[in-house]
């Protein structure tokens, strides 16, 4: 069931958000190589979020108790996501699934870009 973040949340995560950006803003750029997964991170679970989706209602009032919801999201992410190994072997399962095509999308897809 599709639910819309409390007005509350997205408030939160969107200063969440802003305070992050203004802390990466002066990094030199060996300081944003370095931190370039936690950058991307940030960004994608910020979308992600403030994009709408099937959220429960429930998870998201547990969100609620936290004061740095977003960075409460991202810290969960990078400790779910840290098996890169896993990762990699489940992306080339996949091509060679598609038949070692190159581009992830559907042919279809392909064909309009």
């Amino acid at each position: 069931m599709k639910s819309d973040l409390p007005q509350e949340l997205r408030y939160r995560i969107e200063k969440d958000y802003a305070d992050f950006l203004e802390e990466i803003s002066g990094l030199r750029p060996e300081e944003w190589l370095r931190r370039g997964e936690e950058i991307v991170l940030y960004k994608n679970l910020y979308r992600e979020l403030l994009s709408g989706g099937e959220w429960d209602q429930e998870e998201l009032q547990c969100l609620c108790q936290f004061p740095h919801p977003l960075q409460t999201v991202c810290s969960w992410a990078r400790y779910e996501w840290c098996n890169w190994k896993e990762t990699l072997r489940h992306i080339l399962w996949n091509i060679y699934d598609k038949q070692g095509r190159e581009n992830p999308a559907p042919e279809e897809e392909q064909e309009e870009q």
